[in-house]
């Protein structure tokens, strides 16, 4: 089956840093725990089988909070950067006849999840994850949002327990 120029694009480019990263988090991240929680919440109600409109995949809405966060992103530019970067769509598993949430979705999804208390618990859940494997996340801007696989950070000595004569 010959490629077209979307499945080409998506199996084959990316920068190799972000790539990198955004591999190993979507490894490390329970996006199906996370869908059946939001379900029993009834944050989330898939439409699969459904007539209607079909909802967004909760990979992707959680998936670009995720994003949101390690990359420092306002809810216009997320729309904006899953439109536009690969390694994002690639993230998100978003095909070509995929819906990409707007910015009003993903922020009525974020405060339906603060709403509930939901989504503190997926963070910290997620970077416990992390500790557990010794990976550190710095983050803040676009460009260093990178994982870092650490040892055990040594313990200083207490002076007070430790007096020098």
């Amino acid at each position: 089956m010959q490629l077209n120029f979307f499945d080409h694009a998506m199996k084959y480019q990316g920068g190799k840093k972000s790539m990198k990263f955004l591999n190993e988090m979507k490894e490390i991240i329970p996006f199906d725990a996370i869908e059946k929680i939001l379900i029993e919440k009834s944050v989330y109600k898939p439409t699969k089988g459904k007539t209607g409109r079909p909802s967004i995949p909760s990979k992707i809405l959680v998936g670009s909070l995720f994003l949101q966060n390690w990359y420092g992103l306002s809810d216009p530019m997320t729309e904006e950067l899953i439109h536009d970067r690969i390694s994002f769509r690639k993230f998100l598993n978003i095909r070509e006849e995929d819906t990409i949430p707007d910015e009003t979705t993903i922020c009525k999804f974020r405060n339906r999840l603060i709403k509930e208390g939901l989504l503190g618990s997926i963070f910290n859940e997620v970077k416990k994850m992390m500790e557990s494997k010794k990976l550190i996340l710095n983050e803040g801007t676009l460009i260093d949002a990178t994982l870092i696989h650490s040892s055990e950070p040594k313990k200083k000595k207490d002076k007070n327990l430790y007096p020098s004569d």
